[in-house]
């Protein structure tokens, strides 16, 4: 099964969600071949911001993932191991990869955008040109080093392209539109040279680049433009380096723009606007031309890797295309693949011309896709109108439409059991199709929206078809018949005043009956009645305001994991919200994921063992949560999916893969649920995922402060002044929780006030049937870690909101009168009494006595508007509003906490508490928690700013900061970051209330002096008061140097003011002028557009009269067919009548006109003679047109007028030519049903006689059948015999034979049965081996006689079929055989003597190695040889004697 390559490599799968496969490729970006032989086809090409290297012989990917937006550019080296890619995002960065292995070698990260990326012949060097600032970067990228070799900001245009010399790996050039810049580097410089364009000397424009390479073998380069030339560069005469070149030649090779430009060994590659690519040689003469693409513009040209190791044979050879020359000689060029502006790939072999269409992807963003519900298969549709069904289990394409440019997909959708495809488009249409054919079903096309479709949805059993527009109206379609596949348009309904985010059918509890529900961005769930309903009737059963401040952007049915039915809702304040499927009520708020942004959908992951998931994108990630959902982050994990936003997401029925669509691409992901088990382990159990949600922690401040309020909110429910035994438990009231919320610093609204308490109280009521009053600590934290603000309330929100509520009075300001209204009215109702004693205690109107509480709760109706006039002035500013917010923030923070540490206090008596002046409960800003660490940098840095803007006599000691930092802890507003008159009018405050001798030793340390130490400090004392007197001379000396420069400033401030002065009389008279050009300007583009609507009122006059012509046409075409076939009807006596009565009508019309023809002309007019028959030569016959477009001038009105008159008999002739020609022979239509009549009879005549003919065929065949049956029967009587008559036969002979055997052996003497045993066995064997090799298996185990006489029948065959050969086969046939043999031979001997010289080599060795022998004494000399024994050969001559009769007389 195809897959990537990721676990050929070792990889396994690290995350919950990883990228299996990408259909779609960036075709911006164009293909690059890296095969690196010829059996390896493998070409890379990026999809979004992977690179994908993929092998379209064995249809494998292997993915190169590590950007984070999408790759710009792609670059490899000459041996196509090493790849470079870039990217052009707010991370750029460039990787560069083994290709070999998929490996990452080495990452280059803020390079300041990659807008063109080219890599060195020999992979050494890595260059760029920064889109940030046009800079030109090289890297030495093998080296350790990370800094680059050079960098170059470039004073040009943007350059789009960049490329190294192959030949050269020190020499580069780039191109923008309008200039070619080249660059030459060593070890010390880098040079970049501009060659001037000098357009006069060639009297013609140069630019309009697109490409640049250089040519192999010389110094020249060659830029391709949009004018189809080559503009021809090469090294100046005394350039010191290849940098320094000059424009030498333009030369025109085509009449269409020149896109590409590259070059393969001695050739150049150009490829053109019209799909064809063009090969030149050194000379830019044509020598071969691929004009088959027919897929558009060409945007690359890569080549395979020039494999001069392979061996190829001699029909390799033969197979290779000819030059487009004369001579057509063999063009060789190894694989290459071209990238079209139409998402399509294609692959040319070096062995034919036949092109290869490896990818066709879509060319438009992709947004609509879905999965088959049976099937592995995935329908993916695009704005380009291509509709393309895959198989992403194969990887293959299985059936492709096209719906042609006009008609962009929006939305695709399969009903449930997979028989139909629902696609929605971008003008509102909604076509249902087949999905196995993807025909359009009968009556399937539905028109009724009129604006984009964006979603789609099927019923549980597929009757229903329901769509959602972007006009906020919802479509249904019922399917009427279920036989014949017909569907009928019910109606249409806009339930909502904002877009629709999602529609979702369901079933209602305990029965089958379908559910249609729309969620809108207006906040409204709505149900629609669906089986109510009648045509052009959509009926709303019900309407449900489902949130209050957040918007909802999707939403999902929730597995039935509890006994109760929910509604998943996810919102814009990365919440999710579960609703009671009936009552459609809030159950349950939980935290929801905060990757970058909020959730745009979820959908569904059904698996096996109650393990339920959903998945979701946000605007560019992809995630997956386990359920239930409780609000741990640690259950969520997130990936980036698309980076330029991911619009969709489906799953596949089984769930085993997701699908996300965004850009141009389509990703497959699997999913490995294990993964994020594990993480969800790594993150803790129980409460320990909640309180890292909470700032510091466990033993954070928050955390602390949760719990002070958890116990302090029991106290209060008995009473803060009582003086009995306190009770303190592990619950809390449910009525505590709110305030427990707001001292927290979370202020929710009475909705989700309400929404807390249904919560907790009816959390167990579907399990136990009771309701839960109180509620723990551990659940407290779980619904504030839930249910509060993710990222607070920022003030700036709280200004917009004002500012909003301000600018409805058009002056920037609100009327206290129309605030107090808006507050009361608007949103959540709330009366005058409370909000005044809402803002009484805020602001501490009451003070701070005893029974404060029981103040602010006990506000008269009657002092309400006294107390409101007394906070809220008459009219407020937003500006000043946001400083009193400030204000009242700073205060709140000020007030000290209530009560100290009680974690302790449970089992204990507490003793009464005094009463404090302040509020119990601190209300810090929403903003502070997150934004802590901020705050302290940036004071830091701005303390650090404020040190050296100081002069040296101002700065302070280390010692003295500590000081003042110890006096700012000491100032009684707490930790309240105060500006700095604040801070100094509470100093003085402090200083007043404070006796003297407070204020004399507060800063000091008070320690033991001894003498030493006293006179120490004197003489520092006295030094430095030394200092500071040298230093205030010094300081004076200063002051009078700046006041000099003062003067100075002065003087060049009044000749600024004077230049300025004159610079605006400038700008004056420069402004009238402008004003001036632009009324003469618009003057003449209002004359335009007179004239431009005056050509459209023309063109469509135009338009109307073509469209009436071609109307006209058609029906003339219509009518010759029918008087084409009447005529065929008329009898040709008639038609010889109407020829002959025609020729007399023009002869009476020919005489007629020479009766009334005028006396011929004068000489004295013989010009206006002459050009009445030049016009009635030049004007055809009844042609009025030809008339028209002769050209008259105003002194010929004469002969115009005689042109005429003589022109209007022929006018006349051609009239009755047409009357003649309409005369036809059929007057009445009853002729034509008599004629008719005739050849039926005819017909039947015919057919009777064809019959009877039949009939006797088929006797005769009968008679055939019986007669061959006859004869197959007697051939196989006389066959029978034949058989017995042989076998009898070979009986007989095979007794002779046995009889001539034994006589023969009597009469031989001396008789060894076993050595002719052996030998009849061997030569069994050989026979039954050349019987195996001719013929086959000895599988009926037949004799050897048999054997031998079947080889001899085969030989006989052969031998027949070889004299019907030609005998120029044979012959090339018997010349291989031969070739062949003697190879064989050859490398056998050859083999024996490698082997016989590796055996001598052998020895040699040995001897060399052995320790060498020296012979001491006398050698060892044999004194006689010794005698042989002589053997006897008798009996082995004789044998062999008896052996050669014996074969003589079996075998001769």
């Amino acid at each position: 099964m195809p897959d990537n390559k990721e676990a050929e490599h070792g990889q396994t799968d690290p995350f919950a969600l990883n990228i299996s496969w990408c259909f779609g490729f960036n075709k911006e970006v164009g293909v690059t071949n890296i095969s690196p032989n010829s059996s390896k086809k493998l070409i890379l090409y990026a999809a979004g911001h992977t690179g994908i290297i993929y092998d379209f012989v064995n249809n494998t990917q292997t993915l190169l993932q590590g950007h984070t937006s999408n790759i710009t550019c792609i670059a490899a080296s000459g041996n196509k191991r090493w790849v470079a890619l870039g990217d052009n995002g707010p991370d750029n960065m460039i990787s560069i990869w083994d290709t070999t292995t998929g490996t990452p070698i080495r990452n280059i990260f803020d390079v300041g955008g990659v807008m063109s990326l080219a890599i060195s012949n020999d992979a050494r060097y890595v260059a760029m040109i920064s889109s940030l600032n046009n800079e030109f970067i090289i890297w030495d990228w093998t080296s350790e080093n990370d800094e680059p070799l050079f960098r170059k900001e470039l004073d040009a245009n943007p350059q789009t392209f960049l490329t190294f010399n192959p030949e050269n790996s020190s020499e580069l050039a780039s191109n923008s539109l309008h200039e070619v810049i080249f660059y030459h580097f060593d070890e010390k410089n880098l040079t970049v040279h501009i060659p001037d364009l000098p357009e006069k000397d060639f009297n013609k424009p140069i630019g309009n680049f697109s490409q640049t390479a250089f040519k192999p073998g010389s110094t020249e380069a060659l830029a391709g433009s949009k004018d189809g030339s080559v503009t021809v560069f090469d090294n100046d005469g005394l350039a010191e380096n290849g940098a320094f070149k000059r424009v030498l030649k333009l030369v025109k090779l085509i009449d269409d723009p020149i896109t590409v430009v590259t070059n393969f060994e001695d050739l150049v590659a150009v490829g053109s606007k019209d799909g064809a690519v063009r090969f030149y040689d050194s000379q830019l003469r044509i020598k071969n031309w691929y004009g088959t693409f027919d897929s558009g513009c060409v945007d690359s040209i890569s080549f395979a890797c020039n494999d001069k190791n392979s061996s190829e044979g001699d029909e390799v050879v033969q197979a290779i295309p000819a030059e487009s020359t004369l001579t057509a000689e063999p063009f060789v060029v190894t694989d290459f693949t071209i990238s079209t502006s139409e998402s399509i790939i294609c692959h040319v072999p070096a062995k034919t011309n036949k092109v290869k269409k490896l990818l066709q992807e879509h060319d438009d963003a992709v947004k609509a896709i879905d999965t088959h519900p049976v099937s592995n298969y995935i329908a993916v549709g695009s704005y380009c109108g291509l509709l393309k069904i895959w198989d992403y289990i194969e990887k293959s394409e299985v059936n492709s439409r096209a719906f042609g440019l006009g008609n962009e997909i929006t939305e695709v959708c399969y009903d449930k059991i997979g028989e139909f495809l629902a696609v929605g488009f971008y003008d509102g249409t909604i076509l249902i199709l087949d999905s196995t054919t993807l025909e359009t079903i009968q009556g399937g096309e539905f028109c009724h929206a009129k604006a984009l479709i964006t979603q789609l949805a099927f019923s549980h059993d597929s009757i229903f078809l329901a769509a959602t527009d972007l006009d906020d109206t919802t479509t249904l379609i019922k399917r009427t018949s279920d036989s014949e596949n017909e569907w009928s348009y019910i109606g249409r309904n806009k339930a909502h005043y904002k877009s629709i985010v999602n529609i979702i059918f369901g079933i209602a509890l305990d029965s089958n009956v379908p559910r249609l529900l729309t969620l809108g961005m207006d906040r409204n769930l709505v149900e629609y009645d669906i089986l109510n309903s009648t045509e052009d009737n959509l009926i709303v059963m019900s309407t449900d305001k489902i949130e209050q401040s957040a918007t909802p952007v999707s939403c999902a049915w929730y597995p039935p994991i509890n006994k109760e039915h929910f509604l998943l809702v996810a919102n814009s304040e990365y919440k999710y919200k579960l609703l009671n499927a009936t009552t459609k009520r809030c159950r349950k708020t939980l935290l929801g994921p905060t990757h970058g942004s909020h959730i745009q959908k979820i959908v569904n992951l059904g698996y096996p063992e109650d393990k339920h998931y959903i998945a979701f994108i946000t605007e560019d990630k992809i995630g997956m949560t386990t359920l239930p959902l409780d609000g741990n982050p640690h259950n969520t994990t997130a990936l980036l999916a698309h980076c330029d936003g991911a619009s969709n997401v489906v799953a596949c029925p089984h769930s085993r893969f997701l699908f996300t669509a965004g850009g141009k691409v389509c990703r497959m992901w699997e999913v490995n649920p294990e993964v994020l088990h594990a993480t969800a382990a790594l993150g803790g159990s129980g409460l320990a995922p909640f309180y890292q949600l909470l700032e510091g922690g466990k033993e954070g401040p928050l955390a602390k402060e949760m719990e002070e309020y958890f116990y302090y909110s029991q106290m209060r429910s008995q009473s803060v002044a009582t003086t009995e035994h306190r009770k303190v438990g592990q619950y809390v009231a449910l009525e505590e929780v709110p305030n427990i919320m707001r001292a927290l610093g979370f202020y929710p609204t009475e909705l989700q006030v309400q929404d807390m308490i249904n919560e907790v109280k009816f959390s167990q009521y579907v399990d136990t049937g009771k309701t839960v009053s109180e509620v723990d600590l551990d659940t407290l934290i779980k619904l504030y870690c839930n249910h509060r603000p993710v990222f607070g309330l920022p003030l700036y929100k709280v200004y917009d909101a004002f500012s909003t509520l301000a600018g409805a009075e058009g002056c920037g300001r609100i009327d206290r009168g129309l605030l107090l209204s808006l507050l009361q009215n608007k949103g959540e109702h709330i009366s005058e009494p409370e909000l005044a004693e809402y803002l009484a205690s805020l602001l501490e109107l009451y003070g701070s006595a005893t029974n404060k509480e029981d103040k602010m709760s006990s506000v008269p109706a009657a002092e309400a508007s006294t107390t409101l006039e007394k906070v809220l002035p008459e009219t407020k500013y937003p500006d000043r509003f946001m400083y009193d917010l400030q204000l009242l923030a700073k205060q709140v923070m000020a007030v000290k906490r209530a009560s100290s540490h009680v974690s302790n206090l449970a089992g204990k008596e507490l003793a009464p508490i005094p009463h404090k002046p302040t509020n119990p409960f601190k209300i810090p800003p929403e903003n502070e928690i997150f934004q802590l660490r901020d705050a302290e940098r940036q004071r830091k840095k701005s303390d650090r700013e404020k040190q050296r803007a100081l002069r040296v006599h101002e700065k302070t000691t280390y010692a003295h900061q500590m000081r003042a930092r110890t006096l700012k802890a000491r100032q009684p507003f707490g930790d309240v970051d105060l500006d700095d008159a604040a801070l100094e009018d509470t100093k003085d405050q402090i200083i007043g209330q404070d006796d003297p001798l407070q204020l004399a030793t507060r800063d000091r340390n008070v320690e033991k002096e001894d003498l030493a130490s006293f006179v120490a400090k004197k003489r520092e004392m006295f030094l430095v008061q030394y200092s500071l007197g040298v230093k205030r001379d010094e300081m004076r000396k200063l002051e009078e140097i700046a006041q000099a420069e003062e003067k100075k400033l002065e003087k060049a401030e009044q000749f600024l003011e004077e230049d300025a002065m004159m610079f605006d009389e400038f700008l004056k008279e420069n402004d009238k002028n402008s004003v001036e050009a632009i009324k003469q300007a618009e003057q003449e583009t209002k004359a335009k557009m007179e004239k431009v609507s005056e050509i459209k009122k023309i063109q469509a006059q135009i338009t109307a009269l073509k469209s009436e012509i071609s109307k006209n046409e058609d029906q003339l075409k219509e009518y010759q067919t029918y008087k084409k076939f009447l005529e065929d009807l008329t009898p040709p006596e008639w038609k010889t009548e109407r020829e002959k009565r025609r020729t007399a009508r023009r002869a009476e019309r020919k005489k007629k006109r020479a009766e009334e023809r005028p006396s011929p002309s004068t000489p004295s007019q013989p010009t206006s003679s002459g050009k009445r028959a030049s016009i009635s030569k030049g004007t055809p016959r009844g042609s009025i047109g030809g008339r028209r477009k002769q050209s008259v001038l105003p002194g010929d009105a004469e002969s115009l007028v005689s042109a005429t008159s003589a022109e209007a008999p022929v006018a006349q002739e051609s009239d009755y030519e047409s009357d003649d020609s309409c005369e036809l022979y059929f007057a009445d239509p009853q002729q034509l049903l008599n004629i008719f009549a005739e050849l039926e009879e005819q017909n039947l005549s015919l057919i009777q006689n064809s019959q009877e003919t039949e009939e006797a065929l088929d006797e005769m065949k009968q008679t055939i059948e019986t007669t061959k049956a006859k004869m197959n029967k007697e051939t196989e009587v006389l066959k029978a015999q034949i058989s017995s008559l042989e076998s009898q036969i070979s009986a007989e002979e095979e007794k002779s034979k046995e009889l001539e055997h034994k006589s023969k052996m009597f009469s031989y003497g001396h008789y060894e049965g076993d050595g002719q045993e052996k030998m009849l066995e061997l030569l069994n064997e050989k026979v039954e081996e050349v019987y195996r090799s001719c013929i086959g298996d000895n599988e009926a185990n037949i004799s050897t006689l048999q054997m031998l006489t079947n080889i001899e029948n085969r030989l006989e065959e052969l031998f027949e079929h070889i004299e019907m050969m030609p005998q120029e086969k044979v012959e090339l046939a018997e010349k291989a055989k031969e070739k062949e043999r003697r190879l064989k031979l050859r490398e056998e001997k050859r083999e024996q003597q490698r082997l016989h010289q590796e055996e001598r080599v052998r020895k040699a060795l040995e001897r060399a190695k052995a320790d060498p022998k020296v012979q001491t004494g006398k050698r060892l000399v044999f004194r006689s040889k010794p005698p042989e024994v002589q053997k006897k050969k008798t009996d082995v001559v004789d044998k062999k004697n008896e052996e050669d009769e014996e074969l003589a007389y079996y075998f001769s």
